[in-house]
This record gives C-alpha cells, sequence and structure tokens, in this order.
C-alpha cells in the first residue's frame, strides 16, 4: 500500500473488479475458455461413441457373414457340419474380434489423447488470460501512480 500511497481503508475495488471471479469482466474471458473446454469435451466424446457404434455394426455384420458364408458353404458341401468349414469361420470369427479388440483400444487411446489435449488447452488458455489480466492491472496501477493519481 505504501508504496502506491495508498492509505488504510481506502477502497480501490474499482481497479478489482475486472479480476475477480463471480462476477465482472473476468467471468467473460474464463466462462468463454471453460466453455469451450467443456464443447471440446463433449466433441471427442460424441467422436468417440460414434467410433464405437460404426466399429459394433461392421463387427457384427462381420460375424453375420462369416457364418452365413460357412452355412452356405457347408449346405453347398452336402455335410451338416465339415471340419474345414468350421475352421475357417471360426478363424474368420477370431479375427474379426481381434479386430474389433483393436480397434477399441485406437477409440480410446485417441479419445485419452484428444482429453490431454484439450486439457493441456484449456490450462494454456487460463492461465494466458490470468497473466493478461494481472499484467493490465499492473501496467494501470503504474500508470495511475506515475499520474499521482494514487498519491504516488
Amino acid at each position: 500500500q505504501e508504496q502506491f500511497g495508498a492509505e488504510e481503508g481506502d477502497d480501490f475495488s474499482m481497479y478489482f473488479d475486472t479480476l475477480t471471479r463471480g462476477s465482472g469482466a473476468a467471468d467473460d474471458a474464463f466462462d468463454f475458455i471453460e466453455r469451450d473446454f467443456e464443447t471440446q469435451k463433449k466433441s471427442l466424446m460424441l467422436e468417440s461413441d460414434r467410433a464405437e457404434e460404426s466399429l459394433g455394426r461392421s463387427t457384427s455384420r462381420g460375424f453375420g457373414a462369416a457364418k452365413q458364408g460357412a452355412r452356405s458353404a457347408m449346405s453347398k458341401s452336402g455335410f451338416a457340419t465339415q471340419g474345414s468349414i468350421t475352421g475357417q469361420m471360426n478363424d474368420q470369427l477370431r479375427n474379426l474380434s481381434q479386430d474389433a479388440a483393436s480397434g477399441q483400444q485406437g477409440i480410446r487411446e485417441d479419445y485419452l489423447l484428444g482429453r490431454e489435449k484439450a486439457l493441456s488447452s484449456y490450462e494454456k488458455s487460463v492461465f494466458g488470460e490470468k497473466k493478461k489480466q494481472t499484467d493490465s492491472f499492473y501496467d494501470m496501477i503504474g500508470t495511475l501512480t506515475s499520474a499521482g493519481s494514487l498519491g504516488g
């Protein structure tokens, strides 16, 4: 207080309005940053859900096609079951299961990386906004002090 020529009980609240969270101009920038972060998280979740649904549909179709192909081959061969046809179908089903598991892992990794990037961007934006507002405040105090408005 002394370096700015302030006295005990002086009201400087008007200088702090932009730095106060919960009301005032500071919320505009931070609210925007927070809304952007929430939107990024929702977008990532939707992308992940859509990718999971697509993977599930294609895997289901693959299972159905493998089973139908085996049934068709068995009926054409005249045997109720035939080892090579059943073995081939089981290989196809196993490959489809492995592909689905690999796809799910990739989707999860993409989602987690996206969340990490969004959080990093959010934290960088909040830091930048805090620095901008603090720098602006100190610039204002310096200007007021050198102009004699704070009794300096």
